[in-house]
């Protein structure tokens, strides 16, 4: 199980993030996004496709001549 700790941001950052969950069906809750952007903030990106979406993005890559 991983630890988990609480950061401080800014209301006005935290609900423009919150905005963004309602427009993006990849992020669940702003938790997730800003995990996302710390971790391609430190080159530790994390996929937010699913095998299955990532083998689909290739295949069609791929048929485009990628």
């Amino acid at each position: 199980m991983k630890k988990e700790i609480k950061i401080n941001i800014p209301e006005d950052l935290y609900q423009k993030v919150k905005r963004q969950v309602g427009l993006t069906k990849k992020f669940k809750n702003p938790d997730e996004i800003i995990e996302y952007v710390l971790r391609e903030f430190i080159g530790e990106r994390k996929s937010v496709y699913s095998k299955e979406e990532e083998e689909e993005i290739k295949k069609r890559l791929k048929d485009l001549g990628y």
